[in-house]
């Protein structure tokens, strides 16, 4: 293999008919190993199909996982209709804030 040369990624700032890539240049065969490990790839079409085999990967939603990582309108609103207060879904979290400290 020939040194210096370029290693690619996708997206990046250059166009081309598959979509943007974006490159780096290598001096040697470690500075190419560890741009490879970084995720660069040798060619262009290699970096444009991992975006796409990216891209086609369903996204997951993220989930509270518990009380604490959940909406904090959502527990000032739970926490007001305990306590009797008829909730407008309106309020902000001031009003909602002011409502619970008059009961």
């Amino acid at each position: 293999m020939d040194f210096p040369r370029l290693v690619f990624t996708s997206p990046g700032d250059q166009q081309c008919n598959g979509g943007t890539y974006g490159y780096k240049l290598v001096a040697d065969e470690a500075e190419y190993e560890s741009a490879l490990k970084a995720g660069f790839f040798a060619t262009v079409p290699e970096a444009l199909a991992k975006k796409a085999a990216k891209s086609a990967e369903p996204k997951q939603e993220a989930k509270p996982e518990d009380e604490t990582e959940a909406d904090p309108i959502d527990a000032l609103r739970a926490k007001a209709e305990s306590l009797g207060i008829a909730v407008d879904r309106r309020w902000g979290e001031a009003k909602l804030i002011a409502e619970i400290a008059k009961a």
